[in-house]
């Protein structure tokens, strides 16, 4: 019975062994193969990780080397399922966080830059003392820790606030908070300011943002990392 027991746990192990091997053979290529296909269309990697123009070689690149490295660890894991390997599966099983966290923090170091509000912070222009900071359709929520100021939002409900219950009690509540302008009160609130304001968009609202910029003859800049400014001067103002 004994003899019998051990057989049957010796046949668990060597069909988990295959199993384990077969599902990390099969992430690793399709892990290959996504990242092949993303770097042969650059644009995509421009718009889904806001990526700039000059840092897509870099980011191409870097997805060729993890499909090559998930390509390995797949093939050592098809070793290791031929084979009925033990080792080779826990080498396989190594190699692939190996891969990911050396050859892909680059990547990561990339992301996290692109979404951090402190890259965005550091790129915006020299502010003259009282100029107020707004956000057309869009909320950086780092900026104001960073600015260590407050940041108006030109919202239609608030959702870009990142806070259901901010949604909630802005449909109940009339008016609204100051620091949060309905998108139809936009021109008003704009007019009434008796200080510049550097305006802030993304991709979603840039046509809006330019349209405003030319209504006021003034420039509208790329930040890069799919952000747009312009420096408002105040209504009368030089």
């Amino acid at each position: 019975m004994f003899a019998s027991a051990l057989q049957d746990r010796n046949g668990l192990a060597a069909r988990a062994v295959r199993h384990s091997a077969v599902v990390l053979a099969v992430l690793g290529v399709l892990g290959a193969g996504c990242l092949a296909v993303t770097a042969s269309y650059p644009h995509v990697l421009e718009r889904s990780l806001k990526v700039e123009a000059g840092e897509l070689d870099r980011v191409t690149a870097l997805c060729a080397r993890l499909a090559i490295g998930l390509l390995l660890a797949a093939v050592v894991a098809g070793i290791a399922r031929w084979r009925r390997d033990v080792r080779a599966l826990f080498a396989a099983f190594g190699l692939f966080p190996l891969v990911l966290l050396t050859v892909g923090f680059d990547g990561i170091r990339l992301y996290a830059n692109a979404k951090s509000s402190r890259t965005l912070t550091d790129r915006l222009p020299t502010l003259q003392a009282r100029t107020e900071i707004a956000c057309l359709e869009c909320f950086p929520t780092g900026l104001p820790f960073y600015r260590k100021e407050l940041v108006s939002v030109l919202t239609q409900d608030g959702d870009e606030l990142t806070s259901n219950y901010i949604v909630f009690m802005l449909k109940k509540t009339k008016p609204w908070p100051p620091g949060v302008v309905p998108m139809d009160e936009r021109d008003r609130w704009l007019a009434s300011r008796d200080h510049p304001v550097l305006l802030l968009a993304r991709r979603n609202a840039v046509d809006d943002l330019k349209s405003i910029a030319a209504n006021r003859s003034v420039p509208v800049t790329e930040l890069g990392l799919g952000w747009w400014s312009a420096l408002l001067p105040a209504p009368g103002g030089p």
